[in-house]
């Protein structure tokens, strides 16, 4: 696994990231709130926020985390990838950037 900077091409896998892990790991949203913040994921937050990848093999992004100066904004685990490491890697990865990092979980989320 390889940690990099986002490109734009990655931006259709990150969404199918975010949306394979709201479904396996967000059961207190409604399929309504889905739909409202796949919109927002898709167009307003992937296209312009600063996101790491984690890659796998052949360079296929495995998870992604949005860092906004010290505050971790996302951090979406595949759900074939959890389990694997890969969220505390991009943390690991976060603090060699900003060593005080700051992280907001929904209330609901394990």
């Amino acid at each position: 696994m390889r940690i990099r900077a986002a490109r734009p091409d990655d931006r259709e896998r990150l969404f199918e990231i975010w949306h394979s892990a709201v479904l396996a790991t967000h059961d207190f949203l409604s399929g309504e709130d889905r739909a409202f913040f796949a919109r927002m994921v898709r167009d307003d937050y992937l296209p312009v926020a600063k996101l790491w990848v984690a890659a796998g093999e052949g360079g296929r992004p495995l998870a992604f985390m949005g860092l906004t100066g010290n505050n971790v904004d996302a951090l979406i685990v595949a759900p074939e990838a959890h389990g694997q490491g890969i969220g505390r890697a991009m943390i690991a990865h976060a603090r060699t950037l900003h060593p005080r990092l700051r992280v907001d979980v929904n209330e609901q989320n394990e």
